[in-house]
């Protein structure tokens, strides 16, 4: 049960046509590659996404750098550890978390204190987070911040939001763990465009019922292979996303600790890794990121972001063979996808090729018969070809399958609460 939660109330628009479609992936920043759009760049930094356009000071200096980025939700900016504690140091995952001790005393009073029961302690934990009146987040992605640094700027974008929340959510006594999945449908507002991109949210139980807790302007249409992650992978996506910012900025020194960081919380966090790639093919030593890649891939084979690394890096040591024979793989693995095919359906309907969407839209729905919103694209492309009963019948299906889904949530929620 998803709370889209927001400092101002925010409706998610029916699904317009997009402009452009892109493809990202993973917990990270991945392979902007289908369907006509343009690209910054050749290689992919893994972030986690940043739900909103890129500052103009990083895309100009992606674009002098020849970088394609992707993130997923992002946290961050200048945090105030102590007298002894500057910009560049490294936080510990203590100092990642810490709550300062005016917030844990308010938090005492105005919400634990204050609310009896469950269900008023989460939607004052809700209000306290938002109002003008306690923390007043509000969503900014210009850094990563610490939950300190979130509260001390009163703002967050989706990851340090998502970390405020457990920290909060678990001192009022909840059962609170981050939700990740590696691949989220994600329509971008402001600029109309579709993405394939990571996406992490907070999962909290309130009885029998699960409730997911978003902090993301632009929140996902739909998921695949979602699952609870611990609270070290958690804290890896922000020592990668803080990583990666770095590199942007040129400071390797500094963006390599954070890397390592992530990678002893988690070693096999295939984000990092690709970043860490990038890093090492932008100081020259190409056959060491080559290593790291291939290290990526014996983990995760799919990864599209590091496989388009790994081509690019095949195609600047001119080892056409071997770029070649990776490409075949990328593509192979992109007709697996069905969001892919969804995603590249989307842009060949918003430019009037009917026909090649109902192809794509066949596949997706074909690869998986689960989700609805494959089933509503079928429908509305038969209506476009004039062909009202094949519409009537897959807007059916698409009802019955987002019943279903409903049904089983309701049933999940049944059996965790007997245990």
């Amino acid at each position: 049960m998803p709370i889209f939660a927001s400092p101002a109330k925010w409706r998610f628009p029916s699904l317009p046509i997009p402009e452009c479609v892109g493809e990202r992936h993973g917990a990270s920043i991945d392979a902007l590659l289908s369907a006509g759009c343009r690209t910054l760049g050749g290689f992919v930094i893994s972030y986690l996404r940043s739900c909103q356009p890129l500052p103009e000071r990083i895309i100009g200096l992606l674009q002098r750098l020849h970088l394609g980025l992707q993130f997923l939700p992002s946290a961050a900016c200048l945090l105030l550890w102590g007298a002894a504690a500057t910009a560049q140091d490294l936080p510990s995952p203590n100092q990642v978390l810490a709550l300062p001790d005016a917030t844990r005393e308010r938090f005492e009073v105005e919400v634990i204190k204050a609310a009896r029961s469950p269900q008023v302690r989460l939607r004052k934990l809700v209000e306290f987070m938002f109002e003008a009146e306690g923390l007043g987040l509000e969503y900014d992605n210009s850094r990563s911040r610490t939950v300190a640094e979130a509260i001390a700027d009163r703002q967050a974008n989706c990851l340090s939001f998502t970390l405020t929340f457990m920290e909060l959510a678990r001192r009022a006594g909840f059962h609170t763990h981050m939700m990740e999945s590696e691949q989220a449908l994600v329509w971008f507002v402001e600029d109309r465009t579709l993405f394939l991109a990571g996406h992490v949210s907070a999962q909290v139980r309130l009885g029998r019922h699960r409730f997911e807790v978003n902090f993301d302007p632009n929140a996902p249409l739909l998921r695949r292979d979602q699952q609870t992650v611990s609270d070290d992978r958690a804290l890896a996506h922000f020592y990668n996303n803080r990583a990666a910012e770095l590199m942007a900025e040129g400071d390797y020194a500094l963006a390599q600790r954070y890397f390592d960081q992530a990678l002893k919380l988690d070693s096999e966090m295939v984000s990092t890794l690709n970043n860490q790639g990038v890093l090492l093919m932008r100081q020259g030593s190409l056959s060491q990121a080559e290593a790291v890649y291939q290290h990526a891939l014996r983990i995760d084979p799919d990864s599209l972001s590091v496989m388009t690394n790994l081509i690019n890096l095949y195609r600047l040591r001119g080892e056409s063979a071997r770029a070649d024979k990776l490409e075949e793989r990328l593509e192979q693995t992109q007709r697996k996808n069905p969001l892919h095919h969804f995603v590249v359906g989307i842009y060949a309907e918003q430019s009037g090729n009917h026909s090649e969407a109902l192809t794509h839209f066949e596949t997706a729905a074909r690869l998986d018969r689960r989700e609805p919103l494959f089933e509503l694209a079928l429908s509305r492309v038969h209506k476009a070809l004039g062909q009202e009963s094949e519409a009537a019948k897959h807007a059916r299906r698409a009802k019955r399958l987002t019943e279903r889904g409903r049904n089983a949530i309701r049933n999940v929620d049944q059996r965790m609460n007997r245990r």
